[in-house]
């Protein structure tokens, strides 16, 4: 049994670090013991938590394989293409995945919200291909994406004020990723480009605001962060 040192959960099993902010573990004293026997900020059951997800995993997975059966079965018996098939099938694949990157337990909350985004941003650019490559993915959602991204690192933000500046570096991963749009643009790949500059603007103003508003804080954190 052991105690975080910051959160203040007590920890029933065996661990190195802390299944929820991954900080330092202590042993408990008396009065921790006395809290403890109370059920106070008891951390539940890791393994027992990770065998139902297993569990979950699974089926998902037995689901999926069927199901893409399924779907790829009917596209041949009704139609000349597999277009149905290819777009269930990746669906349900991306489900599962989504899934796992969830329930994993070393993983914070905006190292599980950037993946499960930029894979559902993917998902949707094969959609976007197998249905004949309109680049309406590319034009529409892939800024779309980044935007709501950067809305979720404002949320994360306000939630955990007292260490907002270590979302900085997600920020500057968001501009770069604004800039693939714009970059598209140039190249003539996309014609559409105000939701792209309006992505890239979004991500520009996002950093620059948290870096001002942040003050020193934030300014200390870019030094710790390049070595500036």
């Amino acid at each position: 049994m052991s105690k975080c040192v910051h959160c203040g959960v007590y920890i029933l099993e065996d661990a190195e670090y802390c299944p929820l902010c991954r900080g330092g573990l202590e042993a408990p004293d008396e009065e921790d013991r006395k809290r403890l026997s109370e059920r106070v900020n008891l951390f539940p059951d890791i393994n027992a938590e990770m065998r139902r997800f297993s569990l979950l995993k699974r089926i998902l997975l037995f689901i999926a394989i069927v199901g893409s059966g399924i779907a790829m079965y009917l596209d041949l018996l009704y139609g000349d293409e597999l277009n149905f098939g290819i777009i269930t099938t990746l669906g349900l694949f991306y489900l599962l995945v989504v899934v796992c990157i969830v329930t994993s337990p070393n993983i914070g909350v905006i190292g599980k919200v950037v993946p499960v985004a930029l894979l559902g941003l993917l998902y949707t650019i094969l959609i976007d291909i197998v249905l004949g490559f309109m680049k309406w993915s590319l034009a529409f959602v892939f800024p779309g994406a980044i935007v709501l991204l950067d809305i979720v690192i404002i949320a994360l933000m306000i939630v955990n004020n007292a260490d907002f500046q270590s979302y900085m570096v997600f920020e500057i991963i968001m501009i770069l990723l604004s800039l693939i749009p714009i970059i598209l643009v140039l190249a003539g790949v996309v014609t559409v480009q105000i939701p792209g500059i309006i992505a890239f603007i979004f991500s520009i103003v996002l950093f620059l605001g948290t870096l001002i508003i942040g003050g020193k804080t934030a300014r200390s954190e870019m030094r710790r962060r390049f070595h500036l």
